[in-house]
């Protein structure tokens, strides 16, 4: 229902410092109606706790179903960097 829209490539970056953030929930895939008419489309999702990459869901297309990310955020992140890569 509610999301966040970005085109490859895209990095949006949170800062937690303040909180404390214990799990980060979210679903990555590519809007099925912003696909370009030739279908090929691909990209990849990332996330990173502090530069280190925590999360990589490989190359997915616009066949493939959404991905659930559930990831346990370790004490001490400072923040949060969810990443759209082309490819």
């Amino acid at each position: 229902e509610k999301g966040i829209g970005t085109h490859a490539t895209s990095i949006i970056t949170y800062d937690i410092s303040q909180y404390d953030v214990e799990r980060l929930e979210t679903y990555a895939t590519i809007s099925y109606n912003k696909v370009s008419t030739s279908r090929s489309s691909s990209i990849t999702f990332i996330v990173k706790f502090d530069d280190e990459e925590v999360y990589n869901s490989g190359e997915l297309t616009y066949k493939d179903p959404y991905r659930y990310i559930d990831l346990e955020v370790p004490e001490g992140v400072k923040k949060i960097s969810l990443i759209a890569d082309q490819g």
